[in-house]
């Protein structure tokens, strides 16, 4: 019998100032389908001691104003509790934010729970140089800036700025190095050029990151003619194409794990292994990718040959035995 997860409550916290106390309550699933109450066993820790402290039995108190976490780990599984004080002692109304798209309204929502009020509109010059700079990495050329600051000021002019650039080679050309850059993307022989002209043209042909990332972590062949195979070389020991695989598509390191249980986050070694597994049939043959007809990890204790998994999901029953990466 082993613990399966841990679960916290409450684990979304919003206290209205300092000096306050609340207590935490852990609870443990087992495999046997029991649950088992942890809080005083579990073991705590503060990502900000100067928002929040907590006592070992998990009572925590606030210190400062902020948005913090609470880690909680018990037997190689870790939960979590987020901590909100709000910054301001005025309430903030909806009504001062006005929203575009959805991520404007996931903002709104956290910066009136946060009583944060927010920032008026940036000037003409300033909204200019900064989204060249977002867009292209470059500043805005004199006459461009002198024709939009001549303009009176208008949501449609600086959409239109915004139009414009998305369509320009500039954007292109920024984009694909911010993203040659995430990718680890060097050399200079055939191979990367093929890479990065692939890169380039997915960027150009403003195709969508899930389908950028769906081809680069399943693409085989010749390095020198299938641009994306290239992601594949980065490592050749599975647990390696793993790492980059956590960081670079899934924004979290998975390394600590290797050896034993994460300390900040909830990945057992276990965990990183089945991961580790998707990537276990994968060959290199000088600059040739390709899938065998066999490969494994091993659990690291028990020796055992691990199945494919997700990060912090259960096992997919209709995994492509031939290539788990499909």
């Amino acid at each position: 019998m082993h613990v399966t997860a841990l679960s916290v409550e409450p684990a979304d916290i919003l206290l209205s100032g300092t000096n306050e106390t609340r207590q935490l309550r852990v609870t443990a699933s087992l495999s046997n389908g029991a649950t088992q109450d942890v809080t005083a066993l579990a073991l705590y820790t503060s990502n900000d001691d100067s928002i929040v402290e907590v006592s070992k039995t998990g009572k925590i108190t606030t210190l400062g104003r902020g948005l913090t976490s609470i880690m909680i780990r018990y037997s190689g599984q870790v939960a979590a509790a987020r901590i909100a004080v709000p910054l301001g002692d005025e309430p903030v109304v909806a009504e001062s934010f006005p929203t575009v798209n959805f991520i404007d309204q996931h903002i709104r929502t956290e910066l009136i729970r946060l009583r944060v009020p927010p920032s008026p509109l940036s000037e003409d010059s300033k909204f200019l140089r900064r989204v060249h700079l977002d867009l292209t990495g470059r500043l805005p050329a004199p006459e461009a800036s002198r024709a939009f600051l001549a303009e009176s000021q208008s949501a449609e002019k600086r959409q239109r700025v915004i139009d414009e650039l998305l369509r320009s080679e500039s954007f292109v050309d920024f984009w694909t190095l911010k993203l040659a850059d995430l990718l680890l993307l060097n050399g200079k022989g055939d191979a990367a050029r093929v890479y990065h002209r692939w890169l380039r043209e997915q960027i150009a042909a403003n195709s969508p990151f899930d389908q950028i990332a769906r081809t680069l972590l399943t693409a085989t062949g010749d390095v020198t003619s299938v641009g994306p195979a290239s992601f594949s070389m980065l490592a050749s020991d599975p647990r390696d194409l793993a790492e980059h695989v956590g960081r670079i598509f899934l924004g979290t390191q998975i390394a600590c794990a290797r050896c034993h249980a994460h300390p900040t986050d909830r990945w057992t070694q276990e965990d990183y292994h089945h991961f580790a597994a998707y990537f276990a049939r994968l060959r290199r043959d000088g600059g040739l990718v390709q899938v065998s007809d066999r490969g494994e990890v091993n659990h690291p204790k028990s020796g055992e040959p691990l199945m494919p998994k997700p990060l912090g999901a259960p096992a997919d029953e209709t995994i492509n035995a031939a290539d788990p990466r499909l």
